[in-house]
């Protein structure tokens, strides 16, 4: 993994529909929400499903999601 992508992104919470990440880049917290049944994300800063902050949150719902399997 990306040094630089490590240390820049980390979580703030997890919430029923939204993930919260802290871009210590840009000073801010995102907010990325799940969206559509197929559980789609979409990152309301960038106004994107393909950025950086949904693919970090993509790879925390994955996560969590085999360590409760």
């Amino acid at each position: 993994m990306n040094k630089e992508l490590t240390l820049r992104l980390s979580i703030v919470g997890i919430y029923d529909s939204k993930i919260m990440i802290f871009d210590i880049k840009e000073q801010k917290i995102v907010e990325v929400r799940m969206t559509g049944s197929e559980g789609s994300l979409q990152c309301l800063s960038c106004k994107s499903d393909e950025c950086l902050h949904a693919g970090f949150a993509f790879g925390i719902l994955a996560s969590k999601k085999s360590n409760t399997e």
